[in-house]
């Protein structure tokens, strides 16, 4: 079986982050046949499991950083929907009682850090989540980790998974 070098596969997940950036100011989810989560997410386990928000603008030191529109995935093999807030950086699952299981912010936690060029700030926003792709479960397990997985995408270009049932970040690169 041929191997395709790492950039094939980070272009891949590349491409839903770049089509979030080049889109309207939002929340959308890729439409599908099944039935939808909250604010018409996909739900994970389907071929087209993603939802995504764009980038808010760059800000000016001193000025408030912008807010997101928050967006939610609920996870039809877990059973879990995961709530991101308007601030862009906290992920909150909950559970099909509405327990909310845990609720974290991946930015300060692993130290995630935004861009500024010319003057304006860019904060690392989530901007992506969905469906892990196979390279990402296949590193995590060479490195001794088994679970559930949900693949999110920040404007900063890096990427990585989320436990389902922890909120443990893992960093899987960036672009």
């Amino acid at each position: 079986m041929k191997r395709f070098p790492a950039s094939v596969y980070l272009g891949l997940l590349m491409i839903p982050l770049a089509a979030a950036l080049a889109g309207k100011s939002g929340c959308s989810s890729i439409p599908s046949s099944k039935g939808r989560g909250i604010n018409g997410a996909v739900p994970a386990g389907t071929p087209q499991n993603l939802v995504r928000c764009t980038a808010p603008p760059r800000f000016v030191s001193g000025d408030s950083p912008p807010s997101v529109q928050p967006m939610a995935l609920k996870v039809e093999a877990t059973g879990l929907t995961f709530y991101f807030e308007s601030d862009g950086q906290h992920v909150a699952a909950i559970d099909s009682n509405g327990n909310v299981l845990w609720h974290r912010n991946p930015v300060p936690e692993r130290g995630i850090k935004g861009f500024s060029e010319d003057g304006k700030s860019s904060l690392p926003i989530i901007i992506a989540a969905g469906r892990p792709l196979a390279w990402m479960l296949r590193v995590m397990a060479e490195h001794g980790k088994h679970g559930d997985y949900l693949a999110i995408g920040f404007t900063n270009k890096e990427f990585g998974l989320l436990d389902q049932h922890t909120g443990e970040y893992t960093s899987m690169g960036n672009d």
